[in-house]
C-alpha cells in the first residue's frame, strides 16, 4: 500500500506494530509492504483514508 503523510500517520495510529513494515520512498510518500490475511481491513483502510492506495496484492 503507497501512504502519503496523512495516512502513513493514520496507519501507525491504528496499527501501531506497522512501522516495521513502513520504508520511506520519498519526502512525501512511504510504501506498506506485509502480508494479510484478507483484504477486508485494506479495503477499509482505503476508503476512509485519503492518500491511501492499493499498488499490488
Amino acid at each position: 500500500m503507497e501512504l502519503d503523510v496523512k495516512a502513513r500517520n493514520v496507519m501507525l495510529e491504528c496499527f501501531p506494530m506497522s512501522e516495521k513494515y513502513i520504508t520511506q520512498i520519498d519526502d512525501n510518500t512511504w510504501l506498506l509492504d506485509t502480508i494479510v490475511c484478507g483484504l477486508q481491513y485494506v479495503k477499509s483502510f482505503v476508503l476512509m483514508v485519503e492518500g491511501a492506495k492499493l499498488v499490488e496484492s
